[in-house]
């Protein structure tokens, strides 16, 4: 399965790929309007992974533009502040979207990738 992540703290995004590349097509971006650019490029990701809090463009951002070009596309997203109010688009799209606590939860993450794929696999049988 192709997992793009974007997170713009690097030691995050080595973690999460070194885990993740043992089962899956991986790629990273710390910058994430260049990881959208990505997307607009390759869309063909079966899951996205994003940080919340990010300078310039945040997680609730990107998911907002990428749902634009694809309206079922699942998502992770990671946030270390469940103080704050989760953005109205968690909300709206949860059927789509996971949310992970940070420092990352490796059981929960493989968790949600587990139920996505399950997901994936159900609307294809359905098909």
């Amino acid at each position: 399965m192709k997992i793009l992540i974007i997170d713009d703290d690097k030691n995050t995004l080595e973690i999460l790929k070194i885990h993740l590349s043992k089962n899956h097509e991986v790629t990273i971006y710390f910058n994430p309007q260049e990881a959208f650019e990505e997307f607009q490029k390759n869309p063909n990701y079966s899951i996205v992974i994003t940080d919340y809090k990010m300078p310039n463009l945040g997680g609730d951002e990107i998911i907002e533009r990428i749902f634009k070009l694809n309206h079922v596309q699942n998502f992770i997203f990671c946030t270390c502040s469940y103080d704050d109010e989760l953005p109205k688009i968690i909300l709206e799209k949860k059927d789509f979207i996971h949310v992970v606590s940070k420092p990352i939860d490796f059981l929960a993450l493989d968790n949600s990738i587990n139920s996505i794929l399950e997901k994936i696999q159900d609307d294809k049988t359905k098909a």
